[in-house]
């Protein structure tokens, strides 16, 4: 398994991100990107944890909203780290998206 971040290497990823959205304010309105939706054609499928702390429900939202082909599949007890928490689910979420797009 990888190294974790601790929580410096966070807060300094998270302060290069905040810097990347404030460079860019046409695109992200709100802190949601919002350009060139209407050229995504091929199905997304979109993973959130409603407990997520650094993804406001609102972002998987706006993405189902502006993307015709996006599926959302919530995780009601998932965090930022749900793809670690909920190990089986979210293979079987992520490998039978694919199986169904693929095939």
């Amino acid at each position: 398994m990888g190294k974790h971040a601790d929580e410096k290497e966070v807060q300094d990823l998270w302060r290069r991100h905040m810097i990347f959205i404030a460079n860019f304010p046409e695109y992200f309105p709100n802190g949601v990107c919002n350009k060139k939706y209407e050229t995504i054609k091929c199905r997304m499928l979109i993973v959130h944890g409603d407990k997520d702390p650094l993804v406001e429900m609102k972002h998987p939202l706006h993405l189902m909203e502006n993307i015709k082909t996006a599926e959302l599949k919530r995780f009601p007890l998932g965090s930022h780290n749900l793809h670690r928490v909920y190990t089986k689910e979210f293979k079987t979420v992520v490998e039978d998206f694919f199986l169904n797009t693929c095939f």
